[in-house]
């Protein structure tokens, strides 16, 4: 289960950081995941960036709830 965290945590953040380079730079296309979301009219910026933090979040949680056990 820790490994599918992170694997979909490295996936969000990959498509985020892809995202934003596509806002700034306009040549790189795999911001596919920001358009079927129901939010993909708004400002697609910060919803990248969003998708960043949470991939982050889901790869430091399998860390933190093994700590808070004592393991």
């Amino acid at each position: 289960m820790r490994k599918l965290f992170e694997t979909v945590g490295f996936l969000l953040a990959v498509a985020g950081a892809a995202g934003i380079a596509q806002h700034y730079l306009g040549w790189f296309r795999f911001h596919a995941v920001v358009r079927f979301l129901p939010l993909g009219s708004a400002d697609l910026l910060w919803l990248n960036i969003a998708l960043i933090v949470v991939g982050a979040i889901l790869m430091v949680t399998p860390d933190l709830v093994r700590g808070g056990q004592g393991r």
